[in-house]
């Protein structure tokens, strides 16, 4: 998949695992950035010959709250973006890591 970079707005009322964001997807080759467990966390996984996933350490979502996630992916790794209404000492970034 070559680099990408994708900005979505959520306002989730459940924290539901594996509720997409935003995705795309031919079946078995693309990308989906989805939610990774019921704590908020947020994973981009990229599909193909092998999945890739890339996932938050720290909670991005909150329940009934906005959030802005955003996702950028190049040839080597991706790193992922949380803004929501309260900031953290890293001024609201969260940065996804490969498993």
């Amino acid at each position: 998949i070559d680099p990408f970079t994708v900005l979505v707005w959520c306002h989730p009322t459940t924290l539901t695992n594996l509720r997409h964001l935003i995705a795309k997807r031919d079946g078995v080759n693309g990308w989906r950035l989805s939610l990774a467990g019921t704590a908020g966390n947020v994973s981009l996984i990229q599909g193909g010959t092998t999945n890739l996933n890339y996932r938050a350490n720290e909670a991005v979502l909150v329940v009934n709250q906005w959030s802005c996630v955003a996702a950028i992916k190049d040839t080597a790794a991706a790193q992922v973006y949380g803004f929501t209404g309260a900031m953290n000492a890293n001024g609201c970034v969260k940065e996804f890591i490969q498993q």
